[in-house]
């Protein structure tokens, strides 16, 4: 319940209105009766200031913290602690000061990257490291890349932590082992009944026609118990992983060849060479984020490993930067015993990973991408025997993840170590935020890409998309990183960024940088775009190319809208559009701008539980919807599945018409409130100067032909929330109910010709560019009549669903902009008058 939600206050390391850090700290001190010294903790980024509070508490706490100039941030109970932020502290007092390298390393790298550059490779060789006959200028280029690592002696790997990691390989190697002494006890019983079939033959000279059907289904048991364990985990390859420590298999891949980037090629000869790291046999490139290794156990003896360099990294880094992600990779697998467990430990992991996967697909033998038309039937026969086995093969993987947990971080603090050995201790803790901001990045690239793909749209260039997301944060983002950044980062994820505690244990080892100077990244391969835009398509083959400020953020005006918009409506923003009408009651539309906020003030709590509710009565329509027109088409429906009084149509009108009710009054309560918003506004209006009031009521007018389509964007959501219940309790759509979809379909459509037909009878939108931005966004909408064929049917449906969300979501943004150029001003008006502003009365989930 609402009610018995605790949550805790955390500083945010900031102070309100340009205090004095000492002012705030010895306020505080007095305050709270702790001492200065340790009030002086209130002003660290994510130290918990109290926790366990109730709404009523957070209220109290943070108006004394705020009066006193202290800017916190309001968090569920329990979700950061101070011990991380402690022992990073602790870490830091204990370092020593230690240099960076200056201008003349960065030229000296320069210089070498640009004679790499000018290197002639031979195409076809495929040798590692470069071991083909090199030339004069070849020579000299790789000299010149060994240079730019300084000579220092490597720290070397303690003893102790030999020992430390023993333990935990030998529980990785149990799930492995199980599967090997399977594989012996298999191979044992077929050789026993070749013996027992061998010794019949020698004893009486002809095996009897029993004792041959019975060493077949023998057989055949065998042979079945292996295709359906053995086979298929030892025939899978190691997958390398993607920074969430899935298999990358979905993403769009391919091996790099030398003369696509012969300098990356020598630069990673030159990093195997200095930092004793392992030979790069293969280099595969993906347009992801994430950098990582694997090896299979040929390669872990002759210490060759196989990279997986995402382009998103290459774009976003510097040199150094990118370097350093390629040595951690290879780290991993440096030293036969080292890359003995990581093998043991990753890549028992990422087996059992692509077997679930695969059995989950129907699908057995042909796991390593390999189709064979031989193996084509009995795969597609064992595949049904495999699916119930996906279960066993995912608790196999749990318990594989706790029996080798501590291994595994392990192994992820040694990859710390030896990132820290390339860019120093100093430049690792610098260099994680960026590394946060870019896994985020990526992540809400990939998930707008997924979303554009369904309205055959997809980014052209996803890398450029993520680096130019991550140069765009706004502040709120990037400091909800820096908290996260205290919680324990998984050790499974490969290619992860590092947690507080790997950072403060990286810092105390007060390491110096082994590389000298930086570089551009671009200039490690011969055409980076042209290989990024190839990468890119991926998922979206054959869909329209679109550029990533249009697919990611329309205008920058967006991005600045929201913050407005939460400050003027204190977090409760409008879920729609704001009525402009005046208030009905006498009393209300009496209210001076300093009425109208403190009257807000006691609604901002009901505002948004009504808000909520009316989010839910809407959801519950559509469900009801439906069943009325499953029910009007005459077919069988589940009263109590579709939230109907009854299976009849009258029943379901009668549970409209009531749910319809129910909506009016919350509507009406929210009109209400937003009526007083309205009246705000004027009333900022009236004082503003004569030239910013001209500007304001000029965008006013325009939100007034924004209102007249306020029906139109309710239908199109109605119909997004029909068509989501349609795809979930129709699947598979009988002959029977297609006309009910059909129809659906029909509907959804005329509705987006409606909103097109009203917006060009709007002016002021019209010459607005809204129109053309939306159909951009939206692009051709899903036509011809609903196919029969159930996945033909499930991507109609699909498809034209994204489109109408997009479509919605697209005009409501566009108002949002419109709507933060009125409050923008009014905001600055009541700052101006010393307004007491409209201060949070509600804890923000």
């Amino acid at each position: 319940m609402i009610g018995k939600e605790l949550f805790q206050i955390v500083s945010t390391g900031t102070t309100l209105h340009e205090k004095p850090a000492a002012e705030v700290v010895a306020t505080a001190a007095k305050l709270l009766k702790v001492p200065t010294s340790q009030a002086q903790r209130l002003l660290l980024k994510g130290w918990v200031i109290k926790d366990q509070l109730s709404r009523a508490k957070v209220v109290e706490y943070r108006a004394r913290l705020e009066q006193i100039g202290l800017k916190i941030a309001v968090y569920p109970a329990g979700k950061f602690d101070n011990r991380a932020l402690l022992a990073r502290l602790n870490a830091t007092g204990r370092k020593s000061p230690r240099g960076n390298a200056g201008p003349a390393g960065e030229s000296t790298t320069e210089g070498a990257v640009k004679l790499a550059q000018t290197v002639k490779l031979d195409p076809h060789s495929n040798l590692p490291g470069g071991q083909q006959q090199r030339s004069t200028s070849e020579r000299q280029a790789l000299e010149q890349l060994q240079a730019l690592f300084a000579d220092t002696e490597l720290p070397g790997q303690s003893f102790a932590s030999s020992l430390r990691i023993l333990p935990g390989a030998m529980a990785a190697a149990i799930v492995p082992g199980a599967f090997l002494l399977l594989a012996i006890l298999l191979f044992s019983l077929v050789i026993n009944i070749a013996w027992e079939l061998s010794a019949s033959l020698l004893a009486s000279g002809a095996i009897a026609a029993g004792s041959i059907g019975a060493a077949a289904v023998a057989l055949l048991a065998i042979a079945l118990v292996a295709g359906l364990t053995v086979v298929p985990f030892f025939r899978v390859k190691n997958c390398v992983s993607s920074a969430s420590g899935q298999s990358t298999a979905e993403e769009a891949r391919r091996p790099l060849n030398r003369q696509d980037a012969p300098q990356l090629f020598l630069l990673l000869e030159a990093l195997s060479s200095r930092a004793c790291l392992p030979e790069v046999d293969r280099i595969l490139v993906s347009r992801g984020a994430g950098i990582t290794g694997s090896a299979v156990l040929g390669d872990v003896w002759r210490q060759r490993t196989t990279l997986l360099v995402g382009l998103s990294a290459v774009r976003a880094c510097s040199g150094r930067e990118l370097i350093a992600l390629l040595a951690r990779a290879m780290s991993f697998y440096s030293g036969r015993g080292w890359g003995l467990v990581s093998y043991l430990v990753f890549g028992t992991a990422q087996r059992l990973r692509a077997l679930e996967s695969t059995f989950e697909g129907g699908r057995v033998l042909d796991v390593a991408d390999r189709s064979s038309p031989v193996f084509a039937g009995l795969d597609k026969l064992l595949g049904h025997g495999a699916k119930p086995l996906a279960a066993m093969v995912s608790r196999m993987l749990t318990l594989h993840r706790r029996l080798a947990a501590g291994a595994a971080d392990l192994l992820q603090k040694r990859a710390d170590r030896q990132m820290a050995i390339i860019i120093g201790s100093d430049g690792f803790s610098q260099f994680t935020e960026k590394w946060w901001q870019l896994d985020h990045s990526a992540q809400i690239a990939a998930e707008a890409n997924r979303g554009a793909c369904l309205v055959n749209q997809r980014l052209a260039d996803f890398p450029a998309g993520v680096a130019w997301l991550m140069g765009h944060l706004d502040a709120q983002t990037r400091e909800s990183l820096e908290l996260a950044m205290t919680h324990r980062a998984d050790p499974w994820a490969l290619s992860a960024p590092a947690d507080i505690n790997r950072i403060a244990e990286v810092e105390f080892l007060s390491v110096k940088p082994m590389m000298r100077g930086n570089f551009s990244t671009e200039k490690l391969f011969r055409n980076l775009s042209a290989l990024s835009a190839e990468l890119s398509s991926g998922e979206g083959l054959g869909a329209q190319p679109v550029g990533h400020r249009q697919l990611l953020a329309a205008t920058r005006e967006m991005e600045e809208a929201m913050p407005v918009l939460r400050e003027y409506f204190n977090r409760i923003v409008p879920l729609r559009m704001l009525s402009m009408g005046s208030p009905v009651s006498g009393s209300l539309a009496a209210l001076d701008l300093q009425g109208c906020i403190d009257w807000l003030r006691g609604e901002l709590l009901e505002l948004g539980e009504t808000q909520a509710r009316l989010a839910e009565l809407e959801n519950r329509a559509a469900r009801m919807q439906l069943g009325r027109m499953l029910l009007k088409a005459k077919l069988p429906v589940d009263a109590q599945e579709y939230l109907l009084s009854g299976a009849t149509v009258s029943a379901a009108d009668k549970t409209l018409r009531d749910n319809e009710a129910r909506l009016d009054n919350l509507q009406q309560q929210v009109r209400a409130v937003h009526s007083v918003f309205a009246l705000r506004i004027k009333a900022a209006c009236k004082s503003m100067p004569r030239d910013m009031a001209t500007v304001v009521n000029r965008h006013i007018k325009t939100l007034g032909e924004f209102e007249t389509l306020a029906s139109r964007l309710e239908n199109i959501d109605s119909y997004v929330a029909l068509l989501a219940q349609a795809r979930q309790r129709l699947p598979g759509i009988s002959r029977a109910a297609h006309p009910v979809a059909e129809r659906l379909v029909d509907l959804a459509r005329g509705e987006w010709m409606g909103l097109l037909a009203d917006l060009n009878r709007c002016p002021r939108l019209a010459q607005g560019g809204v129109i053309n931005q939306l159909q951009k966004r939206v692009g051709s909408i899903a036509e011809g009549k609903l196919p029969r064929a159930a996945k033909a049917q499930e991507v109609m449906l699909r498809q034209l669903q994204t489109q109408l969300k997009v479509a919605s979501a697209e005009f409501l943004a566009q108002y949002r902009v419109v709507l933060a150029k009125v409050l923008g001003p009014c905001l600055e008006v009541e700052r101006a008058r010393g307004v007491r502003p409209l201060r949070l009365l509600a804890v923000s989930a």
